[in-house]
């Protein structure tokens, strides 16, 4: 798709505008609810930020860790307040 994309098929150019304006959507509700930092990750992270609409390629800064460090620090987090997970 991203080939197609940067090829200049119609629509390949069309599905990645759409997916970009909804990961864009998605960054600005993010960041409306007071996310302070937020990062796109993962293998489509790099090559989905041409199609974000500009004013939105500036709120997703690169990944200061790997997502499992997250996942770890989040964890701990809610043991130290004597959350219990759900399941």
């Amino acid at each position: 798709m991203l080939a197609a994309g940067a090829a200049g098929d119609s629509e390949a150019v069309a599905i990645l505008r759409v997916a970009g304006a909804s990961l864009g959507d998605m960054l600005l509700a993010l960041r409306k609810a007071g996310a302070p930092r937020l990062s796109l990750i993962g293998g489509l992270a790099q090559p989905i930020r041409p199609w974000l609409p500009d004013a939105c390629r500036d709120l997703a800064a690169p990944a200061l860790s790997d997502p499992i460090d997250g996942a770890i620090l989040m964890a701990k987090r809610r043991h130290l307040r004597g959350e219990v997970a759900p399941w």
